[in-house]
């Protein structure tokens, strides 16, 4: 097994317009097998170009001892078999293995520890590294693919920073999704060891996603540790478990740009395969209908908080009068803006909020937060202005509110709160609060 190149998210090399490492998923399912062991998981990685040391599997001591040659001066030696996943609990693994001697013993007291579940002897470079972190994927019923990030190794079940977030991710959201450890810090520069190459670890972290993307069939992905070897990011173990193909999210209409995910009770949108909670929380560009340059309006401390907050994503103010409001220019309409937003914040009042909501369905708007009061908390009539409101929503965006103070996203420096200036430190909590 070699260390393999590194093509882009999702690429696919030749005229074969199958996913990457599609023969060896579908080899295990027409076997009937539900778990892929460490080599078979690591090619499947490797052909979406993570790295993973060389190696190669043998079935008795002197094959190991012949391919510990090939390797270089130290090895690791690994049992494979279908039942066997925590190897170091039992025994299954040697590290650090010099000599002939050494790996000849090694692999025989493999074999014997087995008690018969040994089908190979995975034999592998030493791979020397300073941190270990890991990345993984379990697919859930309600919203599809969720990507993990955190601390590997053995210390992931004892400390438990681990990050998670909605596949398919951007580069800005695999950035927030790294920025969501307590134990951040390990991937700059510290005691002597140099910063860990970021853009390479968000490559990882949206290939993971990416493939789970591919194949539907794959329910979970483990690997860990990934290790942190100088400059390079390499894959030590992994695990991938098939099971049956679920699909979190419908297609009423094969031709509509749109999927729908149930997400609790409510009907959430990916709009290009980009999840509207995502758009929610991380939105790369925000609009502001409403906009105001007096500060005693929703729409006009919303528009301050958010261009003073340090959100580095796109804001577009929106106001009919058009113009220029804290630096920004304004757009008459969302119409006019040259982009649709990730996340539409409407400032207007209770039923003004009804057509703009239904301008964001229009223009491909993935979310959206109303303001206004005077709703159903009014009496009967608010009753059926809320559910005019829902009706306009048409359930293709995520629709949060009415009645809403907004929302505060510190992982991406988003204030996008009226009336008070909320800037807590980055940390690891998330609150959703109702009044």
């Amino acid at each position: 097994m070699q260390d393999e190149g590194r093509p882009a998210v999702g690429a696919v090399s030749g005229v074969d317009d199958r996913p990457p490492g599609r023969d060896v998923v579908c080899r295990a399912l027409a076997a009937g097998e539900r778990v892929l062991d460490e080599p078979r998981a690591k090619r499947l990685l490797a052909a979406y170009g993570l790295r993973v040391p060389r190696g190669a599997v043998v079935s008795e001591p002197e094959q190991a001892v012949h391919a510990a040659e090939q390797l270089g001066p130290t090895v690791v030696l690994k049992a494979v078999g279908p039942d066997i996943q925590h190897k170091s609990d039992t025994g299954l693994v040697a590290i650090d293995v010099r000599g002939a001697a050494a790996v000849r013993a090694a692999a025989q007291r493999i074999v014997e520890r087995g008690a018969g579940r040994v089908r190979g002897i995975l034999v592998e470079e030493l791979v020397s590294h300073e941190r270990e972190l890991l990345v993984g994927m379990e697919r859930d019923r309600r919203f599809g693919p969720v990507v993990a990030f955190g601390i590997g190794g053995i210390f992931t079940e004892v400390l438990r920073d681990v990050a998670f977030a909605l596949a398919p991710l951007d580069e800005q959201e695999a950035e927030a999704l790294l920025e969501q450890l307590r134990a951040r810090r390990l991937l700059d520069a510290v005691r002597g060891l140099p910063c860990v190459d970021r853009a390479e670890l968000r490559r990882i972290v949206r290939t993971i996603g990416q493939l789970a993307l591919d194949h539907p069939e794959i329910a979970e992905i483990d690997v860990n540790p990934l290790a942190v070897a100088g400059s390079r990011l390499v894959v030590l173990d992994a695990l991938v478990v098939l099971g049956k193909v679920r699909h979190a999210v419908e297609e009423p209409d094969q031709a509509a740009p749109r999927r729908l995910a149930r997400v609790g009770g409510a009907t959430a949108c990916r709009e290009r395969g980009r999840s509207s909670l995502t758009a929610v929380f991380a939105p790369r560009s925000v609009a502001v209908v409403g906009a105001s340059a007096d500060e005693g309006k929703w729409g006009g401390s919303l528009l301050r908080n958010i261009v003073e907050g340090g959100y580095r994503g796109a804001v577009y103010p929106v106001n009919p009068r058009g113009g220029e409001i804290f630096g920004r220019r304004v757009f008459p309409s969302l119409n006019d803006i040259p982009e649709p937003p990730d996340l539409c914040l409407i400032a207007l009042e209770a039923e003004t909020s009804l057509s703009v909501v239904e301008r964001c369905v229009e223009r491909g708007v993935p979310a959206a937060i109303v303001i206004a009061a005077g709703f159903s908390e009014a009496g009967p009539a608010g009753e059926d202005l809320e559910r005019d409101l829902v009706a306009a929503a048409r359930g293709e965006i995520a629709l949060i509110g009415p009645n809403c103070m907004g929302v505060l996203a510190n992982g991406i420096g988003l204030n996008a709160i009226g009336y008070v200036t909320l800037r807590p430190p980055k940390g690891s909590v998330s609150v959703v609060s109702q009044s």
